[in-house]
């Protein structure tokens, strides 16, 4: 599974995210079995999904990698320099084009708060797993 392909599957962490105050809020978050309304402060960390470059390469392209009896085989000479040279490339799932992401401020966050965030975060990322498995499988 490619991790693009999981990225375009999950939303932000947040419902809303004011970035002249670095504050991301979150509608219902569950914290110690309660269920919240949460003002979160963050700050920026470069984004994981295109390692800050605000672009990848579409993942129907070279989703899982491309072998180098592939690269050989099935592209032509103009398919691999449109793909060395970004031709392929797309807005990144995850920043949107922006190069960093808002996390949550360890610092400045309660624990709890922390904690409940990455668990929805964790959840997320199992429920878009279990979907693009189905998908995989025609269900």
């Amino acid at each position: 599974m490619d991790h693009r392909d999981i990225q375009s599957r999950t939303s932000h962490w947040y419902d809303s995210f004011n970035e002249n105050q670095m504050l991301a809020t979150i509608d219902e978050l569950e914290v110690n079995d309660e269920i919240i309304d949460v003002s979160v402060s963050c700050i920026f960390q470069v984004c994981p999904t295109c390692d800050g470059k605000g672009h990848h390469v579409n993942p129907s392209i070279d989703s899982n990698g491309i072998t180098a009896e592939e690269w050989n085989r099935d592209w032509s000479h103009e398919d691999r320099e449109n793909y060395i040279t970004g031709f392929y490339d797309i807005d990144c799932y995850e920043c949107c084009g922006k190069r960093v992401v808002p996390i949550p401020d360890k610092y400045t966050n309660k624990p709890e708060i922390l904690k409940a965030i990455e668990d929805a975060e964790h959840a997320e990322y199992i429920y878009a797993c279990e979907r693009i498995r189905e998908v995989e499988m025609g269900y």
